[in-house]
Parts: C-alpha cells; structure tokens; sequence
C-alpha cells in the first residue's frame, strides 16, 4: 500500500515545514520586541530629559 520511502518523504516535508513556520513567528516575536523596547526607550528617554 504504502511504501516507507513515500511516508519518511511525507514525514519529512511535515517536518520541515513546521520548522519554516517556526522560525518565521521566532522572528516575529523578535522584531515585535525590538519594536516595545524601541517605544519603551523613547517614552523614558521623553519622561527622563523633558521639562516639567
């Protein structure tokens, strides 16, 4: 019916593309903190030298 080398493909393809996904939304997440901690900087730096 089905031969191993044709699920081991399949397995494998699955596989990799989960790890594709993976790392897309990794590095997503990481730009998505890059930009808080960018916003976060400016706001302190806003509270920090602006005048009273």
């Amino acid at each position: 019916m089905f031969s191993a080398g044709l699920y081991y493909n399949r397995a494998m393809s699955i596989a990799i593309f989960a790890m594709r996904l993976l790392e897309v939304m990794f590095f997503v997440g990481l730009v998505g903190s890059a930009v808080v901690v960018v916003i976060s900087f400016l706001e302190d730096g806003k509270e920090l030298f602006g005048k009273d």
